[in-house]
């Protein structure tokens, strides 16, 4: 914020004020009294135009870069008083401003209420004279003839040289100067601003009555401004805000936006032309947006409420132009557009680029800082036609990262804001900085290498010059375009400071700005709720329910992994964050949903799915509704070891994701859209390094090409919809039960989303493909994904008639259905390779419909229900069937009794995590059968079939941690022996940045431990065991999302029934038949015989 104002000191002419921060005696300081003769001598007004500003480099004083400079100035201090205040620079807008302001009083050589007999100088200087010569101001010659050294005249737009342009730029930054200086505080002026809001209203009747661009009687002028309706229409509404008694100003302020906005040619476009309507002139004071900006969201401006809404329309069009991530930089781009690697709105391209382009893009940001405040405004006065909170938080957010960038926080690590950081220009083009402050001493040449003698701090040179998508600037002299700065470049950079200033003191300490910018609070936002006090240490005796195997760890270590799968920025509670003990994570791919074959949305958040980096909604999607629904089974479990909360965030965690996702969210089907896949499958596969420092938002074919493919009316994806509905409906669930992290607000969300999807799903029941390159899962199945869907959805509402009638049809339509809906039960162990995922989906409905009171089931199909559940879990059970080459999976393994889904060369699945979601069915099916026959309802078994169940769950849980033939635990983390290398990008790459990440093919184990993740596990060849702890082992090293999410349900199904067990009824004897959780207790042993 205070950087610029020393380059405005710096570029002063006239008397220096005291104040000047760079003056000749100052600490750095060189500058002195310069041009005293300004607007007299040859073709000049014979009157004292000294003060103001030079422009650019050298020192012609144009009218219409002082003026924008002043109203941009004096619009920030408007619009961010208590940010300018409480950073303590107050004081220095306001002088910057007056000063302005003083000059153009100055400029108005002939002022009059006749409109006729005004006259405003408009340009001091001849351009081709003043550039010629590079030397210091201060001893630049004047009032010399014409093509001499001295010429300096002083041109004037009046009556005979028409100015509009000009004259309303005056008015506008006048009525600037005249709210700022009415301001308390130590430079408050009244007395400048009376005379300030009569030179404005003369020189506004004077635009008026000669709405022409001005041009000089001869020579050049400065700029070449095309528009007028804009600067008059920008006077109107600031004189306007000035007074607002003035009907004959205020009344025809809208009208003016009007005649404007309508008329063809360099006045606004159209809203779809938006792009090239941005080359309004070389100035880039994106006139039309601001006028807009200030009809719309300032109260009492005289534009109408049937207005506000072609306001921000115009703004919206103006601004998403600029954030348009869709359109990266190339030689024939219509600026602006993106850069490629760091998303940078780019003004110019190739040798096109003959404009500031950081000035430009430092105007935009201002632009929509600016909107963003007052469209803030607006909405907590509750204006009709205004927005929510969200559009304020995606402007600020995205001009806060533009700021960060033309700060240093760009691919050269160059500041382009002299004097901030460490890396910045030290040779900005520009003639006084050239010259040492001792006046013995030669100014040194435009063309040469050796830096300035003085710093020209708060200059924010030109910038970037992009060629075949490559950046090029050279800290020189001679880099005119892109090493020079002009005040008008530099006037929008204090308003965006202190826009982030007033933004950080609005918001809570418990609100950061990334988080504010993730949308995960906002100024007003409740205090989060205190710490969770450490959850008490688990009942070791719950714990370890069979002597051996401790299942509250069993049921930890996959939250670790979860976290580790962690995209976007990391939640506080995050176990492997960088900085905890053991972490490496940090914030990744925080453009998701933004770039080439994006959707313009944040989706960021929510897990990476294998290895990669690459986000299926499906498997977010089985994980959520998978620990959720163990969570609302096991709930018990869960609380007695201690991880009820843990689950729940992750629930929560993957909920908001898929909230995140329904990018378009509508009651009418057609006009959905849900992000089913972010990222390429390919490009991701190229990619080996850490997901923090992938590249983004490429196009197509480069390394940092990662789209957001969406399930819509265009490309249905009923099976991904259902499943979100499904996840959606189990967050809905366990976010209702009491504790630590209850969010009934988040569950009305959660739940509204899942009943759009749900009939969505129903509209358009097709299985996703994305529109181009590989799905990551191939799933074949639709009804399963939507009956889950329905069956969950009822359960969150059971007075839903709609859905809560049609779901067993569902069910029943899908089984009777041939092909990959359900087959006949007696081809169950066919059906079992539903898809890739394994979710046994339908027999997850089936066991929500059969074992949960209240569903919509019929007790007519309790039966079938049952039945197909036990045709799944028997064929998963079958000891008869042992594996070979000719086994149809699941088999036995021949030596330990493993459940294995795949065979040979066949197994090109993760058969561990097949088999845990075989675990948790079993034990979920288990706990609602034992539950049914508790409660002695009709057609429900006796509690053998639970007990077998459960113990062939606990059987293969142990299996998979190391109860087998090879002493190994596939769950990394848990005993002695577990994998050191599995194939994850991020575990294999240090938590030191500088160090490279081990090779996928090498033999040394990770840097990182993967706790928690459970890897594919064998391939069995010649009913013979092959493992190998390398990351090159693909299927059988490599864990997944969906395979982890098992386990925390199955080990809080064996803590549950531990706690249900009496203390003489251990595992052993129950899984023997031994003794029940209600068994009696058994008689006391006899006496010793005598």
């Amino acid at each position: 914020m205070e950087l610029p104002f020393y380059f405005l000191d710096a570029q002063a002419s006239g008397p220096l004020p005291v104040w000047n921060r760079v003056a000749l005696g100052k600490p750095g300081g060189w500058r002195g009294d310069s041009h005293l003769f300004d607007g007299q001598g040859y073709d000049a007004v014979d009157a004292n135009v000294t003060g103001g500003w030079y422009d650019l480099d050298g020192h012609v004083k144009s009218t219409l870069t002082i003026a924008f400079t002043t109203h941009t100035l004096g619009l920030s201090g408007l619009i961010f008083e208590v940010g300018f205040r409480d950073a303590g620079h107050w004081d220095s807008v306001v002088q910057q401003v007056q000063l302005g302001a003083r000059y153009l009083l100055a400029a108005h050589v002939r002022a009059s209420d006749d409109p006729a007999a005004n006259a405003l100088v408009a340009q001091v200087g001849d351009v081709d004279t003043d550039a010629a010569y590079w030397g210091r101001p201060e001893e630049q010659q004047e009032r010399g003839v014409e093509n001499t050294p001295a010429y300096r005249p002083a041109w004037v737009a009046d009556a005979v040289f028409p100015g509009g342009d000009v004259a309303g730029a005056a008015s506008a930054a006048l009525a600037a100067a005249v709210l700022v200086s009415r301001r308390p505080g130590l430079h408050q002026d009244l007395a400048l601003a009376n005379e300030a809001y009569r030179h404005a209203v003369q020189l506004l009747r004077y635009a008026v009555e000669y709405p022409r661009v001005w041009r000089p009687p001869e020579g050049r002028v400065r700029y070449n401004t095309t528009s007028v309706h804009d600067h008059i229409a920008l006077a109107h509404a600031l004189v306007c805000m000035a007074d607002y008694t003035q009907p004959s100003i205020c009344n025809v302020a809208a009208n003016r936006w009007q005649a404007g906005y309508l008329e063809y040619g360099r006045t606004p476009a159209p809203l779809n032309q938006a792009r090239v309507r941005l080359q309004v002139d070389a100035q880039n004071v994106l006139p039309w947006a601001s006028v807009a900006m200030l009809f719309s969201g300032i109260s009492k401006t005289p534009a109408s409420g049937d207005f506000d809404w072609q306001y921000n329309q115009h703004i919206a069009s103006v601004l998403d132009a600029w954030r348009d991530t869709n359109d990266l930089c190339s030689d024939v781009s219509i600026p602006p557009c993106q850069t490629p690697t760091s998303g940078f709105a780019y003004f110019g391209v190739d040798t096109r680029a003959n404009v500031a382009v950081n000035g430009k893009n430092a105007a935009a940001q201002l632009l929509a800082a600016m909107h963003a405040q007052l469209l803030e405004t607006a909405a907590r006065l509750e204006r009709p036609g205004t927005v929510e909170l969200t559009r304020p938080r995606e402007l600020r957010c995205w001009a806060h990262g533009q700021l960060r960038h033309i700060t240093g926080d760009n691919p050269m690590g160059v500041s382009f804001l002299v004097g901030y950081g460490d890396a910045y220009p030290r040779s900005p083009r520009q003639r006084s900085a050239a010259c040492p402050a001792d006046r013995s001493l030669p100014c040194l040449p435009p063309n040469g290498t050796q830096p300035n003698p003085n710093t020209l701090s708060g200059a924010l040179v030109g910038g970037y010059l992009l060629g075949s998508n490559e950046f090029t600037w050279s800290d020189l002299r001679s880099n005119v375009i892109g090493n020079t700065a002009g005040i008008a470049d530099s006037a929008s950079v204090p308003g965006m400071a202190a826009a982030l200033v007033q933004l950080a003191a609005s918001l809570p300490e418990y609100c950061p700005m990334a988080d504010y910018c993730a949308g995960l609070c906002y100024p007003d936002s409740p205090a989060p709720p205190p710490p969770s006090p450490p959850p008490p240490p688990p009942n070791v005796d719950v714990c370890i329910v069979d002597g051996s195997l401790d299942a509250c760890r069993v049921m930890e270590l996959p939250f670790y992994f979860l976290d580790a799968q962690a995209s976007g920025p990391l939640p506080v509670w995050n176990r492997v964050a960088l900085g905890k003990p053991g972490g490496w994570r940090g914030d990744s791919h925080l453009f998701d949903g933004q770039g080439y074959d994006a959707v313009d949305a944040n989706v960021t958040g929510g897990w990476y799915d294998l290895d990669g980096h690459v986000k299926s909604t499906l498997t977010i999607a089985f994980t959520t509704h998978t620990l959720g629904l163990s969570g609302l089974i096991f709930e018990v479990g869960f609380r007695d070891a201690g991880h009820w909360d843990s689950v729940v965030q992750q629930v929560q965690l993957g909920a908001r994701y898929l909230l995140a996702a329904h990018v378009r969210a509508s009651d009418d089907p057609a006009a959905n859209a849900l992000v089913a896949q972010v990222g390429d499958v390919d490009t991701d596969a190229a990619y080996w390094g850490r997901p923090e420092e992938q590249q983004e938002r490429g196009v197509e074919n480069t390394p940092a090409y990662r789209p957001a493919w969406v399930a819509d009316a265009v490309f249905p994806g009923g099976d991904v919809a259902g499943a979100a509905s499904a996840a959606l409906a189990a967050a809905v669930l366990v976010s209702r039960r009491p504790g630590l992290h209850q969010d009934l607000a988040l569950a009305n969300e959660a739940y509204r989303h899942a009943v759009q999807l749900l009939r969505y799903a129903v509209e358009y029941p097709r299985v996703w493909r994305p529109p181009e390159g590989r799905v990551r899962y191939n799933t074949t199945s639709v009804h399963d994904h939507i009956a889950l869907a329905h069956a969950l959805v009822c359960m969150a509402d059971y007075t839903q008639p709609s859905i809560c009638n049609v779901a067993a049809n569902r069910w029943q339509a899908g089984y009777l259905e041939y092909g990959r809906t359900p087959a006949p039960l007696n081809q169950a162990r066919v059906r079992l390779q539903v898809d890739a995922q394994n979710v046994l989906p339908w027999a997850s409905v089936a066991m929500l419909f059969s074992g949960i009171s209240k569903t919509p089931a019929s007790g007519d199909f309790d039966w079938q229900y049952n039945q197909h559940i036990a045709s799944v879990l028997d064929a998963w059970r079958d000891t008869n069937d042992l594996c070979s080459d000719v086994s149809i999976p699941p088999c036995q393994t021949p030596t330990s009794g493993f459940a294995y889904f795949g065979v040979d060369t066949r197994a090109n699945v993760a058969v561990n995590g097949k088999n845990a979601a075989a675990q948790l069915l079993a034990a979920m099916h288990a706990q609602l059968l034992e539950t049914a026959a508790r409660l002695e309802r009709p057609g429900t078994v006796e509690l053998t079939r639970p007990r077998e169940l459960r113990c062939w769950a606990h059987g293969q849980l142990r299996h998979i941690t190391g109860d087998n033939p090879m002493g190994v635990s596939f769950l990394v983390g848990y005993g002695d022996a577990y994998p050191r290398s599995p194939r994850q990008r991020s575990a294999a790459c240090p938590a030191d940045r500088s160090l490279p990440c081990l090779p996928p093919n090498g033999t040394q184990p990770n840097p990182n431990t993967l706790s928690g993740a459970l890897v594919g596990g064998y391939l069995l060849g010649s009913n013979e065991f092959t493992w190998s702890d390398l990351r090159s082992n693909v299927i059988g090293n490599t864990a997944g999302i969906a395979d982890s999410a098992s386990v925390p349900g199955m080990a809080a199904a064996l803590v549950q029934l531990a706690a249900s067990l009496p203390e003489y009824c251990p595992m052993a004897d129950y899984c023997a038949g031994l003794c029940y959780p209600d068994s009696p207790a058994p008689p006391p042993p006899s006496p010793p015989p005598p």
